[in-house]
């Protein structure tokens, strides 16, 4: 009866996996540079530094290409929003909707860093609940995943979905992103 339930369940999992649909996927398998719709942020009055590339072929658990931001200094004004990566979408995220945020992310040493689900315009307002959602990486991968609903639809409006504010990531730490998907969950 056990073993029953047990396949019941499992297929109701891969069924629901099966049913989702994704709605925006960034990966970097043999680029050089990042995607027109991948763009980043340091503010120039908070003292804070970053570079961001793209290697093409390092490797991670479901195959190759990796965003990498490397933080050389935080915000002197302690505000994550001060070094910032994003992921551009036109996709309607509609009013109501239930999606699934999930990426790959690892780092060179243990960190908290914040994805947030914001409009790409003024007054770069949440739409999604939640708003945004704090994750911690180290050196080993890591899947991370958000499940959010949508009380603002974005119909006709880019999104940043993901971004990302690292800005209190400290010093010499060297971030790495892969394969970045929205996906419905509903």
């Amino acid at each position: 009866m056990k073993r029953i339930a047990m396949i019941l369940s499992l297929s109701l999992v891969l069924a629901s996996l099966a049913m989702a649909e994704t709605l925006a996927e960034w990966t970097f398998a043999g680029r050089t540079s990042p995607h027109e719709t991948v763009n980043n942020y340091v503010s120039p009055k908070s003292g804070a530094k970053a570079a961001f590339s793209v290697d093409g072929e390092a490797v991670f658990p479901e195959g190759t290409g990796v965003f990498k931001a490397v933080v050389m200094a935080p915000s002197s004004r302690k505000n994550d929003s001060d070094i910032q990566l994003w992921c551009f979408t036109k996709k309607a995220i509609s009013q109501g909707g239930k999606y699934r945020i999930s990426f790959w992310a690892k780092s060179t040493q243990a960190v908290k860093a914040k994805a947030v689900f914001i409009l790409s315009e003024a007054p770069y307002s949440q739409y999604a609940k939640p708003g945004e959602s704090e994750f911690e990486i180290g050196s080993e991968w890591k899947l991370i995943a958000f499940n959010l609903e949508c009380v603002k639809g974005t119909e006709g409006k880019m999104s940043r979905t993901p971004g990302f504010f690292l800005g209190n990531v400290p010093a010499d730490t060297t971030i790495l992103l892969a394969n970045i998907k929205i996906e419905s969950a509903e």
